[in-house]
This record gives C-alpha cells, structure tokens and sequence, in this order.
C-alpha cells in the first residue's frame, strides 16, 4: 500500500476561531505582504507588510478570506521529485510564504515555489511570448518543510490576494 495514497492531503484545515492569525508573505512584491490577527473576542486586525495597522478595510472580506484556510489540499505528493530539479526551483527562492498559528500556538507554514512548465518550448497563445512557469501549478513546501506538494491555483489562488484586496472599495 502506497501511504502518500491515502495520506491526508489538507495543508490548512482551520476554521476562523482555531486561528490566532495569518500571515502572508508576496517575495516578488513585498509591499503586498499582510498579517491578519484574530482576537479571543474575534476582532480582526489588519497590518501592512511593515506591521503598520491598516484601521479601515473591508471586514467581509477578512471573514471570508479566513474562511478560505478550512479546506486548502494538495494535489499530490512530489517527494520523488528529482533532486536537481528541486535544489533549481528552491534556489530560486519562495513566491509566497503562508504562516497561520493556530489558537495552541502551533504555526502551520507553507511556501509555495513557481514550478517551470514541462514544455521548455512552451508558448503562450495568446502574447506569443516564451512561457517558464507553470501557470496552473506551484511546487509547495510543507510539514516543515518536509514534503514537497504540487498545488493549484484553481484551489490556492483565493489566498494570494495582496494587502490591497481587503482595502474598501476594491472589487
């Protein structure tokens, strides 16, 4: 029996009042980056990449957006990924960096690696221009950075949204 299998595949599996807060960390646009923090009393509070507070944003979307971290599963295990193709895509450094700490204290982390895409001649219909990353996948780190996951975007993507999503009036 193959345990990767029937392995459990959630990344995150916390409802809001399990967790004490979430940060995210945009390497390739920094200013991006955001911590959310929860309250016993269930206030949410809103920092900016430099932990400056952000008094006036949109509290529906925190809500929903926390209720994101529920459900969040990989697609399947690559720890038989080849070793030189992994040491390549981690040299090139995280795109995003997800800590969540739980209301024990645990933190729950996550960085997520572009993943080039399988076709080195890859072209895209509709610029025509060159293709290297793989635009419905990402290699992730997880479990301490022990496993290696392909996520999708299809299921990831909600949580990568900028400091600047949860401003109000943003659509």
């Amino acid at each position: 029996i193959d345990e990767e299998t029937w392995r459990e595949k959630g990344i995150f599996a916390f409802y809001p009042d399990q967790i004490s807060s979430v940060s995210v960390k945009f390497a390739r646009s920094p200013d991006s980056s955001f911590t959310f923090s929860l309250s016993g009393s269930n206030q949410i509070s809103l920092a900016d990449s430099k932990g400056n507070n952000i008094a006036d944003y949109d509290t529906l979307k925190a809500k929903r957006y926390l209720t994101y971290f529920s459900n969040l599963q990989y697609e399947t295990l690559k720890n038989d990924i080849r070793r030189s193709l992994l040491d390549s895509v981690l040299a090139i450094g995280p795109v995003h960096v997800i800590e969540l700490k739980d209301r024990e204290g645990k933190t729950h982390s996550m960085k997520t690696f572009a993943k080039p895409v399988d076709d080195p001649n890859q072209v895209d219909a509709v610029t025509g221009k060159h293709v290297s990353e793989d635009i419905e996948r990402m290699y992730a780190l997880i479990n301490q950075d022990k496993d290696v996951a392909l996520i999708q975007y299809f299921a990831f993507g909600k949580i990568f949204h900028g400091v600047s999503y949860f401003k109000k009036g943003k659509k």
